[in-house]
């Protein structure tokens, strides 16, 4: 996209008026948020439905979400769970999150209907994205009966079994938090599924010892494939596997240098490590001030 978003509108008018279904998809985006051309909802709608008649699963989600909240045309919530059921049939992961959630004003009617298209996307069409929301509506719900809870749980074991990373760790949390016995092949697969996350979830489990052991040697081998694939997550709990009573000087500076660059990436947990670190003068020269500094990057990268 253009950086200018008054060239980037001419641009997406250019080419949805030459039926390009992706120039139509983003101004309708454009148009929707009013960044670069005229606000304009009601224009978006026409933009979206026609990105989405062009085979833009993405515009339907986005079409759906101003359908339901009636932006720029009337609501009509039984559309929008049309809409966002053809959207999730084409794994578009949003639009099945949104597909469970049901306004206040809306009544047992329509979570019956969200329900049972979400049940028959991942039972009936093997769609994992829809297996994953449903596990999520159970886990965000504060008081879900134990049948929610056996639902969620079958519907995150099919989500890791169709593929899913998320549904993996998703289903490992979800032991976890009825405290059933540990499963330690969903991490191993969401590893194996998802190196940037999935091995980083597995690397701090074998770490602390969730997966009823600990095994400083895999996890390693685990946080090594995350942070390598690009993970600030991974590269921290490389950095925890190093960091270790016993280590050596040189896995405590590699251990410094891996919490310096995840720090600075983003990664609060990072920073609070390293200026710990650095207060101790552990892996790295000690320095109260800079310690101090990287504590209140930490805060601020908290709130």
């Amino acid at each position: 996209m253009p950086r200018d978003p008054v060239e980037a509108g001419r641009k997406f008018d250019r080419a949805c008026d030459g039926g390009d279904v992706t120039g139509c998809h983003w101004l309708g985006t454009l148009t929707r948020s009013g960044d670069g051309v005229v606000r304009d909802p009601a224009r978006a709608v026409r933009l979206f439905a026609r990105a989405c008649d062009l085979e833009s699963e993405a515009a339907c989600a986005a079409l759906a979400g101003m359908v339901d909240a009636g932006e720029g045309t009337d609501a009509n919530p039984p559309h929008a769970r049309e809409l966002r059921e053809r959207a999730c049939r084409a794994h578009q992961s949003a639009a099945c999150d949104a597909l469970g959630w049901i306004r206040p004003q809306q009544g047992d009617e329509d979570r019956r209907d969200a329900r049972e298209r979400l049940d028959r996307l991942c039972d009936r069409d093997a769609i994992a994205e829809a297996c994953v929301a449903i596990g999520r509506h159970v886990a965000l719900r504060p008081r879900a009966d134990s049948a929610d809870q056996t639902r969620a749980m079958a519907a995150l074991s099919r989500a890791c079994a169709l593929g899913s990373a998320a549904g993996c760790t998703l289903a490992h949390d979800a032991r976890a938090r009825a405290k059933l016995a540990v499963d330690p092949t969903l991490l191993e697969r969401a590893c194996t599924l998802d190196p940037l996350d999935g091995c980083a979830r597995r690397a701090e489990a074998l770490i602390d010892g969730s997966l009823g052991r600990k095994d400083i040697a895999a996890a390693r081998e685990a946080a090594s494939r995350s942070c390598d694939a690009g993970a600030r997550q991974g590269c921290n709990a490389l950095a925890d596997a190093l960091d270790r009573e016993r280590a050596t000087p040189d896995d405590l500076a590699k251990a410094a240098a891996l919490r310096d660059k995840s720090c600075k990436d983003g990664w609060a947990k990072s920073c609070r490590a390293l200026a710990k670190m650095v207060r101790d003068g552990r892996g790295a020269a000690r320095d109260p001030a800079r310690a101090m500094a990287l504590e209140d990057r930490a805060s601020d990268l908290e709130d």
